[in-house]
């Protein structure tokens, strides 16, 4: 500033107070002038290298590249502010604050307030409930709900296919109610609204238009992100007769909402008709699903083949100990005491004892996910749990909230069996229509939004797997929905000993969706 004045003064006596200041700062005046031109120099090439640099260094990373690029043009405007306001607006940052090129494009998109939400969605991410990229608040809606309703089909469904346990069982509600969600999305009038209502969507106020399907969508990308530790697959294919017609709209909207790939089937196949969808079946199940449809299952009329496949694989976020696993004695449905490996174990987890079962959850790693083990009361029955559980009126009301509820951290000494359940290929046609699925099995079903030739669901088969042990859980399962075409038609503590029949729960906390449900009673069909 000095060396300016001495430059631009207009007459002797202001050089003179000016040279005199100078010679009394301390600092011999030629040092002075050679350390301004020194820092001018250093000044001007630092500018114009971030004025004229042509390329970002290729080793930065794409998002590193957006924030320097930020940074030069938050700096060049800076520069250019000609007004003091303006000058004050963009020096509010204290003199320690850097910049940070994800602020710059908050304050670009509407200041602070977005900065923080973005904070706030990271945050959930990071905890593992995980909300897919371009979800609106609409749709997160969507998808608790179909998790709901989920929630109380899985009751429905147990009991309708069991409504006698006699031996071990496993289902998964999720990959049931996944496929036929599927066949909805073609269907027309009545076989639609029965479709709807036995899903449990009517009740959970998604049945209109779109709204099943992109809830359906978030959620299954919701439960698919769920954390590093849990490894969960969920796929679909339709296997389709090279002669029949799909509807563009059906197909677009299955690839691009249920992530759906399309394959055909033929006869000319010389392990059968059969085999690409079985072979399709074991490797999207990690090899755990043999065999889905036996052979002749697929006759002439078959026109097309929905399928869906599920694995799950969980390690426990409070593990067993392999070294206190031994035989203990389990009193079987039917056969008697029986000594069966038996887990044990002594930790915090939510327990509650009421609706006469003890109820125990085992939380999967990440806390998201857990197992329930419903232990009924010894004069209590697996029967009566499963009546329990699928004696729900309307959406709202779901009755494993009302069994899961007031559930407390209590210290728990835990002996829990360690099983390994493979169901059998169920038909669930009979089932399905005891839920209220009638027209679709029948020659009236209207499933024109899947193709113009007549279609109607021939059968619907199921297949479950589970295994147990110290580590954790694997489960898988497999759906398919063969549509054929008409020939004219507080901190306490207990001890809880599972030596007795019991129903076991794998569910997603968050949006209550019911991944797999079954009954260990100590025996096999």
């Amino acid at each position: 500033l000095q060396l300016f004045n001495l430059k631009t003064g207009t007459n002797e006596s202001e050089k003179q107070t000016i040279t005199s200041n100078m010679a009394t700062c301390g600092i011999p005046t030629v040092t002075c002038v050679l350390l301004l031109l020194f820092m001018a120099v250093l000044y001007g090439t630092a500018h114009a290298n971030a004025d004229n640099s042509p390329t970002i260094n290729q080793d930065i990373s794409e998002g590193d590249g957006e924030m320097m690029d930020a940074r030069f043009r938050r700096s060049a405007r800076q520069k250019d502010a000609q007004s003091d306001k303006a000058s004050r607006k963009g020096n509010k940052r204290g003199p320690q604050e850097k910049i940070d090129g994800n602020k710059v494009s908050a304050k670009r998109n509407g200041g602070k307030k977005k900065e923080k939400g973005k904070k706030k969605q990271a945050g959930k991410k990071s905890s593992g409930n995980a909300i897919p990229p371009g979800v609106n608040r609409k749709t997160l809606a969507f998808a608790e709900r179909v998790g709901s309703a989920n929630s109380q089909f899985a009751s429905k469904v147990m009991k309708a296919i069991y409504p006698k346990i006699q031996y071990n069982t496993i289902i998964s509600p999720l990959s049931i109610h996944t496929a036929m969600s599927m066949v909805l999305l073609g269907a027309r009038k009545t076989t639609e609204r029965e479709l709807s209502l036995a899903l449990g969507l009517r009740q959970a106020k998604v049945e209109k238009g779109q709204q099943v399907h992109k809830g359906y969508q978030t959620l299954l990308a919701m439960l698919t992100s769920v954390n590093p530790n849990v490894n969960l697959n969920i796929a679909n294919a339709v296997f389709v007769k090279p002669n029949i017609p799909v509807e563009a709209a059906y197909r677009n909207s299955l690839i691009s909402l249920y992530n759906a790939t399309f394959e055909s089937f033929n006869f000319s196949n010389a392990a059968g008709p059969e085999a690409p969808i079985n072979d399709w079946v074991y490797n999207a199940t990690s090899k755990k699903i043999k065999d889905l449809l036996s052979p002749g299952t697929i006759n002439s009329l078959t026109s097309m083949v929905l399928v869906n496949a599920l694995f799950f694989n969980a390690s426990w976020d409070r593990p067993f100990s392999e070294g206190t696993t031994s035989m203990k004695p389990f009193n079987t449905l039917s056969q008697g005491v029986k000594d069966v490996e038996t887990m044990e174990t002594t930790n915090l987890f939510s327990y509650v004892n009421n609706s006469g079962a003890e109820v125990i959850e085992l939380p999967f790693r990440g806390d998201r996910m857990a197992m329930y083990i419903i232990l009924p009361s010894r004069s209590s029955s697996v029967d009566q749990i499963v009546e329990e559980l699928s004696n729900t009126q309307k959406y709202g009301q779901d009755a494993a909230d009302r069994i899961f509820r007031n559930m407390e951290p209590t210290s728990i000494h835990l002996e829990l069996p360690k099983y390994k359940i493979e169901s059998d290929s169920l038909k669930l046609k009979s089932s399905l229509q005891s839920l209220g699925i009638k027209e679709a099995f029948s020659d009236k079903a209207d499933l024109s939004g899947i193709s113009s030739v007549d279609l109607s669901i021939d059968d619907v088969i199921h297949k479950a797997f589970i295994d147990v042990n110290e580590r954790g859980t694997e489960a898988s399962a497999a759906t398919a929905a063969l549509l054929t075409r008409r020939s004219r038609p507080t901190v306490k503590s207990t001890d809880v000993k599972v030596d007795r029949p019991f129903v076991f729960a794998i569910r997603d906390k968050p949006t209550k969706a019911v991944l797999f449900v079954g009954a260990f009673v100590g025996q096999t069909s």
